[in-house]
Order: structure tokens, then C-alpha cells, then sequence
């Protein structure tokens, strides 16, 4: 098997990771994943299948760890890891998502592997005039996410910046790799198969590597709150747009890759009320109650022109809104399910603060 058709994982085991490792695998590409020891068995087990295409690399710490060896007979690089807001202190927040982007992409390089692939956020993005073009950034400054007044996520969005922008300087400074960062805004969607396979059983309420799609999961109690933000990506779609970016343009022929990402549409959380209302009557009961404020912001600025350009990705190849959801809904109602055969009772989750 050439190099090229084997690809490095960070973050391989999470929400976004599993469904990146899929859709390599359906793209005909063999992963090396980087996974965190406590769960190298589970998710061994849970890719048996793939045989010899799926290998993993134990990692302790991304920000420190030596990946020599990991990098042998790899083509390309998809680095999805990230530190989770409410992980640590705001320092540790900064230092790990920094330092852990650095680490991994200066090793790849010294590896020769010239084609890597970054998951920012829009949170890098967001700014008081909503605007969200690829020049466009996150105000936040360093003193302001170290100071311990900002909320989880506000934290969680500095410390994306930060490592987004180390990512460009060390860009600028080594022309020679390809570069493709990816800022998607919310994520929804299944939880593939393999993550199932991760959430144990016998730990309900754990919602650990439930993501974004908590925003969702909100939705099924009575208690839950909305969240205010509207747009989203399925993640199929962005797992797809990850692949994508492997064969894509590139920068030398296109310019610099910062791809603002979201679905044309923007959710209205009342309609998304009426679709489980009317496609999943057996949840009525438990639905959350109260009518949602209208969301912000909506989609005007994206350039899916600039997309296509890049990755041959069209405006019209976006999953539809209730797709989404529903396969959201019913992928987190089969992880309730384990967990109340198991006598557990469920709880609702903690809001993002979005």
C-alpha cells in the first residue's frame, strides 16, 4: 500500500474522529490512529472489522509525545484533536490546544509529510459584526482567556484561536506542506457505530463524547434549554469535507485554505420541534417545553462559491436539516436506551452556553 493512501488521525476516538476514520475508509484510504490509552482496547474492538486498515498509536500527551515511528508509511495528516471547553484551566486550555497543534504538525513535517489537514471552529471566527469571512477572526485576546473571566466556551473559542493562528504562522514559515484548515460551525449528526461502541453501558449521564449534539440531546427534556446559535454542519457532511481536503487544490494554485464551513440553512429550533413533533410522536411527552428566540446569526457571508472552488464541495451537497436531526435524535436514543437497560436513570445534560 503507497504512503499516500495512508492517513494520521488525531482525535480519532471522538465524535468528529470516528466519522473522519469512516469516511476514509469508504474513500478507500487505511488510517493510523492516535489514541489516548484508557481507550486503545475499546476502540481496537470496536474497528476490528477494518482488519489491518484501521492500526493505532498510542499517546499519552499530544503536546509532549514523540510521534516518529507514527508518522512511518503515512501520506497526510488530519489533526481533529482538540482540548474540550471545561477541560482544565484557561492556561492549561491555551497551552494544550497550542502546543498540541505544534507538536503534531512540526513532526509531521520533519517526517516529510506535506499535505496536513487542521479542524479549527468557527469560534475562531465569531465577532461582534457577524461576519464570517477567512479574514475574519475571534477578538479575544490572550490576557483576557488567561484571566479566568471568560466563560467555558469563550475559553474553549480562545484557545482555538491561538492554535489556529500558530497554525498559520508555522504555515507561512514552512510553504513547502499543504495546509487546509477546516472552521466548522456546530456539529450534529449519528454518532457513528464505533463511538457507540465507546460510551460505556454502566456509565449513565456521561456525556463525555456526546459534542456538540448535546444541543440536540436537549431537546428531549421537558428541563432543556435551547441554544441560540443556528448555524450547524451535519458531520457526515464535514467528516466528508475532511477527506476532501486530501485531494483538494492546492495553496500554491488556490491561495490560503481557511474554509469557513456551515449548512446554507440556518436552523429555526421551533420547526426542529415541529419535525420531532410530527416524524417521532412517541417523544412528544418528553420534548423540551417553551417556544426558542429567533437564532443568530445566519449564514450570509459563508463564500460556498470559495468551498466548491477549493474542494468541489457545492452549496447543494449539504445534508437537509431534519436529516440531521433525526439521525441525531435517534443515534443519542439508542445510547439511552444501553444505558437504562442497565436500570440507570437519565439526566438531562449540561447546556454548551451557546
Amino acid at each position: 500500500m503507497s504512503s499516500s493512501s495512508r492517513v494520521l488521525v488525531s482525535g480519532a476516538s471522538g465524535y468528529l474522529g470516528t466519522q473522519i476514520v469512516n469516511e476514509l475508509l469508504a474513500s478507500g484510504y487505511s488510517v493510523r490512529a492516535l489514541v489516548r490509552g484508557s481507550k486503545v482496547a475499546p476502540f481496537k474492538k470496536a474497528y476490528a472489522d477494518a482488519g489491518d486498515r484501521v492500526e493505532v498509536f498510542e499517546i499519552n500527551d499530544i503536546s509532549q509525545d514523540t510521534f516518529t515511528t507514527a508518522f512511518d508509511g503515512i501520506g497526510s495528516l488530519i489533526h481533529s484533536a482538540s482540548p474540550l471547553p471545561g477541560k482544565g484551566t484557561p492556561e492549561e486550555l491555551l497551552q494544550a490546544a497550542i502546543e498540541g497543534t505544534l507538536n503534531i504538525i512540526r513532526q509531521a513535517e520533519k517526517a516529510g509529510i506535506k499535505k496536513v489537514v487542521f479542524t479549527s471552529s468557527f469560534a475562531t471566527v465569531r465577532n461582534a459584526k457577524n461576519s464570517f469571512t477567512a479574514e475574519d477572526w475571534n477578538p479575544v485576546t490572550k490576557e483576557e482567556a488567561l484571566a479566568g473571566t471568560l466563560s467555558e466556551m469563550g475559553a474553549y473559542a480562545a484557545s482555538k484561536t491561538y492554535a489556529e493562528r500558530a497554525v498559520w504562522d508555522w504555515a507561512e514559515a514552512h510553504p513547502h506542506v499543504d495546509v487546509t484548515v477546516l472552521n466548522p460551525s456546530f456539529f450534529y449528526g449519528a454518532l457513528a457505530p464505533q463511538l457507540q461502541a465507546l460510551i460505556p453501558s454502566d456509565k449513565a449521564n456521561d456525556y463525555s463524547l456526546f459534542s456538540t449534539t448535546i444541543s440536540i440531546y436537549q431537546l428531549l427534556f421537558p428541563e432543556g434549554k435551547f441554544t441560540s446559535w443556528g448555524m450547524f454542519i451535519d458531520i457526515k457532511d464535514l467528516a466528508k469535507l475532511h477527506v476532501l481536503s486530501l485531494t483538494g487544490k492546492p495553496a500554491t494554485e488556490v491561495g490560503r485554505k481557511r474554509l469557513i464551513i456551515a449548512n446554507p440553512n440556518t436552523i429555526d429550533w421551533n420547526e426542529a420541534m415541529n419535525i420531532l413533533r410530527d416524524e417521532r410522536p412517541e417523544l412528544v411527552g418528553r420534548l423540551i417545553k417553551g417556544e426558542a428566540s429567533p437564532t443568530q446569526p445566519s449564514t450570509f457571508s459563508l463564500d460556498f462559491e470559495r468551498l466548491e472552488e477549493v474542494l468541489g464541495f457545492k452549496k447543494t451537497d449539504f445534508s437537509s436539516f431534519q436529516k440531521t436531526l433525526l439521525e441525531t435524535v435517534d443515534s443519542l436514543l439508542e445510547v439511552e436506551s444501553r444505558w437504562k437497560a442497565n436500570g440507570s436513570d437519565i439526566l438531562a445534560p449540561a447546556s454548551w452556553g451557546y
